[in-house]
């Protein structure tokens, strides 16, 4: 069942840092109240027993957001749709801006990516996805890398975006494909990116943002299409899933170099033994 939060903020100052953490946690709806004082109202598919409490909590600390109470209970019984604001606004996802194409480009969003999500995931705001925009924005960027699974094309967009000179985006789902090719000619970079439903090609970086029996299935293919010194980061991963998705690269000759945690989800960062 759905839940909602609400937070109560000490500062005004601190309503667009906290609107932002809230998305990258995996709100789906947000919604504030600055009358008699500042609440924040968020939606989360979550149950309200959830750990993601607690995980965000500790963010809103990490991060310097001071408020004075946070709640959750079970989301009522209305219509969602009508009574949230469904988010559509500007997010800054590690270094880069993600941008819906109906929001205005601002100077000091740099850089920045235009994005029409339609009916494929990936808006920038689930902790998975986010996970992958993080690990681009903090590794050196490379001469090529591969969106595997890749809805928008957000992964390959923000590579692009952050010095990547080619990017490679593969789904199998032709809504996908079909708005990843709107989004790279809404940024201009169309001819930097490859799109299709089918790669067999090698690469020094795959970023496969998708869910933990799909990447354990897809392994041997995966690894296959490394190039020697390749690295492979791998999201949509929860908390009880990382050994069996560990082991099964592993065993494919993948050394484990890295781990990132946000909420609920984890990113797996290997490297060839080759």
């Amino acid at each position: 069942m759905p839940s909602t939060l609400e937070l109560t903020l000490k500062s005004p100052d601190a309503l667009e840092r906290a609107l932002n953490l809230l998305e990258q946690h995996g709100a789906d709806a947000l919604e504030f109240d600055e009358q008699p004082i500042l609440r924040v109202f968020a939606r989360f598919a979550v149950p309200p027993e959830h750990s993601l409490w607690r995980s965000i909590a500790g963010s809103l600390h990490l991060r310097g957001i001071a408020y004075e109470n946070l709640q959750v209970r079970e989301a009522e019984s209305l219509d969602w749709d009508s009574v949230w604001r469904p988010v559509a606004r500007p997010v800054l996802v590690s270094k880069v801006w993600i941008v819906p194409e109906e929001c205005q480009l601002t100077p000091e969003m740099v850089p920045a990516i235009r994005l029409k999500v339609g009916t494929a995931f990936g808006s920038g705001l689930h902790p998975t996805t986010a996970l992958c925009v993080q690990a681009l924005s903090e590794f050196p960027a490379t001469e090529e890398m591969v969106d595997f699974g890749c809805g928008t094309g957000i992964l390959a967009l923000s590579a692009l975006a952050l010095g990547t000179r080619r990017a490679v985006a593969v789904d199998t789902a032709a809504d996908a494909r079909e708005v990843t090719r709107y989004n790279s000619v809404l940024n201009e970079c169309a001819d930097a990116l490859k799109v299709s439903d089918r790669w067999h090609g090698r690469s020094k970086r795959i970023v496969a943002n998708v869910l933990a029996m799909p990447l354990i299935d897809l392994a041997p293919f995966l690894v296959q299409r490394l190039l020697p010194g390749g690295e492979l980061w791998l999201s949509g991963i929860r908390d009880d899933q990382v050994d069996a998705v560990s082991r099964t690269y592993r065993h494919f000759g993948l050394h484990r170099v890295g781990e990132t945690r946000l909420g609920d989800w984890v990113r797996l960062d290997f490297r060839t033994s080759w």
